[in-house]
């Protein structure tokens, strides 16, 4: 770790002078290296959301990572954040992802399927339905 900001103290049980210098994992446990590991194997155009873990100085409090690169280097950012909490990174990293599948549809058909798919896993729900509404109000249910 070269750069360590806020309070890292009450996340890890190091002071700021003991996990600067120190591997990732040596600070935050063997699961932020293997989230570490896999923020290397993506595209990096954007932060990306790499997930949870819990808190190595107290595992009741669950950590958000998020990662990009600067300079170079791989920027791992935790914060804190609710059990059940979506993370903002979390969120845009789906949108991200749903923007560019949504981009890249060949056709109509694909990109009203890649849309309701996306919004059922960006919001959860069972079904969604896109409607097509011509201008006599006749309203159609895209139906793949």
């Amino acid at each position: 770790m070269l750069q360590i900001a806020g309070k890292i103290e009450s996340l890890t049980g190091k002071s700021i002078a003991n996990a600067l210098d120190r591997e990732v994992g040596q600070v935050l446990g063997p699961d932020a290296v293997s989230l570490a590991a896999a923020a290397l194997k993506m595209p990096m155009n954007e932060p990306q959301y790499l997930g949870k873990l819990r808190a190595p100085a107290d595992t009741a409090k669950p950590l958000d990572l998020t990662a990009s690169i600067s300079g170079g280097v791989l920027v791992v950012k935790v914060e804190p954040t609710g059990p059940d909490e979506e993370a903002a990174a979390q969120v845009l990293s789906g949108l991200r992802r749903a923007v560019a599948q949504l981009e890249a549809a060949p056709n109509l058909r694909d990109l009203l399927q890649i849309a309701a798919e996306q919004v059922r896993l960006l919001t959860g729900f069972d079904r969604v339905m896109i409607y097509r509404s011509p201008a006599a109000r006749r309203y159609a249910v895209f139906d793949p």
